[in-house]
């Protein structure tokens, strides 16, 4: 306690002893490196994340003298990750200048690396744990750095040839897909370097889209768009130049929904209805591409679409409006469902003029272990092909955007007659959608490191409070999440700018095209009726079981194949990351299996009825030991097999 006028005497600190780690830093020729900041962290620092992290973390720097040689005293004891540190950001450099201390002194002559051999920033796993005994010095933790690679090149627009700033260039792992750090620098000219990198093999990616009205498409290095497509990059000196990045513009989808039938004309906006989807299909595949919300005005614009042929449909979730894709069509299967063909840069005008229908279902949503109604939780209507023919969510009107009660209740209307198959999505309650996703652009656009130190910043004040997700009645469901494709839908979908009506501001993984499994059952819609009592009931669960991160990554193109193949795994031999492809030139059931040499199944990758394509499945067999194994695809009658071999 201080009081006025007064001094508080006997504050004393009585400090424990603390251990030491010692070593030295070279680059590859065996030359000491000074100036070279080493850093440690204690190695459980994110293992109890309930305590600010201020009182968590146990963290020392050093930096290297003259022969290299580094001291960092008065550690507590425990086990460490180390980190080099040859380069921080310049308004960094300048502060720790003032006090002294010299960096940036070797930025770019050598490649920073946990200790010992781990290069990549984001793999902090892998590095090797440093034990510190109080009062003992752990010795001999040296760091040899090593030569450093840049690619090098120049990002231009593919028409015009101007010189392209605003995007990001990431340099990739090319099997696990890891980025690295730093990202490229792009000059006003529109040359770029990516480095200082290891020695390596590398898949470079131009990222577009996370700043708003940024037209190109995100794309790998030769125009490939997937990652399996992309050309692998043998990085083996200083320099691997010519590099380049010719980026095309996104084809884009707009137009305006009218809410009048046969003939007249009623155009959606902020008078009348907006801020519901209008979804784009690949039309070979049925696959979601890209969306966007109808805006005030009554129109919606679905930019950074790639060349490729679409189909468009309007999903405005308020009776007594149903479902209605451009042409007319009622489901994806209509011939009234115009395909739209489009080349890069290519702008299609496509309005849709809305149908309506009587039709509806509701029900009621509860939490299981103790009867409470649920709010926020959003329902989807799905046809038989997995496409939504409607949506609500519990206890809230999507057309005033204003709670209507805490009863649990929903009701899907504008249904045509037919059959339908229901599923939640119950993440929408850990967000509550537009306010908690807004604290979490907040979070990252007003970022508070005090805050952060002492747990205190408002993205700990989000609701998660999350559930399991259902089929309609009772078969359970998860999100299955390829970071991958989820990566590039973020960047085509961008952040909403001020002016977008949008329910969400950010993309996230929302079940607009589903597969829908055999214990999912048909709920039957009459003209005119609603069809009640289809019930939820949900069980908490933990935000991480709701994600499925697939030890089998599937992503499929939308190109259509002549035949079905499947094609040698790559990389072969590998460990543990390598990727499967095959081609399906019609809609099959598929089974991917992996079987020992003895005929034994190991797994099944891919047991599901999938549409045309090419597709890719990144598989990690960090569960295996090593050895020579089989992947055998049937689809419908074709049946194939190869071996793979796994050396760890």
């Amino acid at each position: 306690e201080v009081k006025a006028n007064e001094q508080t005497a006997g504050i004393n600190f009585t400090l424990e002893p603390g251990g030491t780690i010692a070593g030295k830093v070279t680059d590859w020729q065996g030359t000491p490196l000074d100036s070279i900041m080493v850093v440690a962290v204690n190695a459980n620092v994110l293992d109890d994340a309930a305590e600010p992290l201020i009182t968590r973390i146990n963290l020392g720097a050093v930096n290297t003298d003259t022969l290299g040689n580094y001291v960092m005293d008065g550690m507590p004891a425990g086990e460490y990750i180390l980190r080099s540190v040859s380069a921080l950001p310049e308004a960094v450099a300048e502060i720790l200048a003032v006090f002294g201390v010299s960096v940036n002194k070797h930025a770019g002559e050598v490649v920073d690396e946990y200790y010992q051999n781990v290069y990549n920033l984001l793999r902090i796993d892998d590095a090797e744990r440093v034990p510190v005994e109080v009062p003992n010095t752990t010795a001999g933790i040296d760091f040899v750095l090593d030569r450093p690679g840049f690619f090098t090149g120049t990002v231009t627009d593919a028409v015009s040839g101007e010189a392209v700033t605003n995007v990001l260039l990431v340099a990739l792992n090319d099997t696990s897909g890891y980025p690295y750090l730093p990202l490229g620098e792009i000059g006003e000219d529109g040359s770029y370097q990516i480095g200082p990198l290891p020695f390596g093999k590398y898949k470079l990616l131009a990222l577009a889209g996370l700043e708003n009205n940024v037209p190109y498409l995100t794309e790998f290095y030769d125009g490939a768009r997937y990652f399996y497509d992309a050309q692998v990059l043998d990085l083996q000196s200083a320099e691997y130049a010519n590099i380049n990045f010719t980026l095309d513009r996104g084809a884009i989808i707009q137009g305006l929904v009218d809410l009048a039938e046969g003939g007249s004309e009623l155009i959606a906006g902020a008078d009348t209805l907006d801020g519901f989807p209008v979804l784009a299909y690949y039309a070979e595949t049925g696959k979601l591409a890209s969306y966007d919300y109808v805006q005030f005005a009554g129109g919606y614009r679905i930019d950074k679409l790639y060349p490729g042929s679409y189909k468009v449909m309007a999903l405005p979730a308020v009776p007594p409006f149903a479902i209605t894709y451009y042409g007319g069509g009622v489901d994806f299967e209509d011939n009234n469902s115009q395909v739209v063909s489009l080349s890069a840069g290519q702008v299609f005008q496509a309005n849709i003029e809305l149908r309506t229908a009587t039709g509806s279902i509701s029900g009621k949503v509860v939490h299981k272990e103790t009867g409470t109604p649920l709010s926020l939780v959003m329902v989807l209507a799905y046809d038989k092909s997995g496409h939504p023919v409607g949506m609500a969510m519990t206890d809230f009107d999507l057309a005033s955007g204003l709670a209507i009660g805490s009863t649990g209740v929903y009701r899907i209307g504008g249904l045509r007659p037919g059959q339908y198959y229901l599923r939640t999505f119950a993440l929408s309650t850990a967000f509550a959608l537009q306010g908690g996703l807004a604290n979490i652009l907040d979070f990252v656009n007003e970022f508070d490191i005090s805050k952060l130190l002492a747990g205190d910043f408002d993205l700990f004040d989000l609701s998660l409070n999350t559930f399991a997700d259902y089929w309609y009645p009772s078969d359970t469901t998860r999100i299955v999440l390829n970071l991958h494709d989820f990566l590039l839908q973020f960047a085509s979908y961008g952040v909403a700018s001020e002016y977008d009506n949008a329910l969400l501001p950010v993309h996230l993984p929302l079940p607009f095209d589903q597969t829908i499994p055999p214990g999912a059952l048909a709920v039957t819609v009459n003209a005119g009726q609603e069809t009640g009592n289809i019930d939820f009931t949900l069980t908490s669960s933990e935000l991480e079981d709701l994600i499925e991160l697939e030890t089998a990554v599937v992503s499929a193109s939308a190109n259509v194949p002549k035949q079905f193949a499947l094609y040698q795994n790559y990389p072969n031999p590998f460990n543990p990351l390598t990727t499967f492809r095959f081609a399906l030139p019609g809609r099959s059931h598929v089974q991917l299996r992996i079987f020992d040499l003895l005929g034994r199944e190991i797994e099944t990758l891919v047991n599901d009825n999938l549409p045309a394509g090419d597709y890719s499945i990144r598989y990690n067999a960090a569960d295996l030991p090593s050895g020579v194994y089989i992947y055998r695809l049937q689809a419908d009658h074709f049946v194939s097999s190869r071996k793979f071999v796994l050396l760890k």
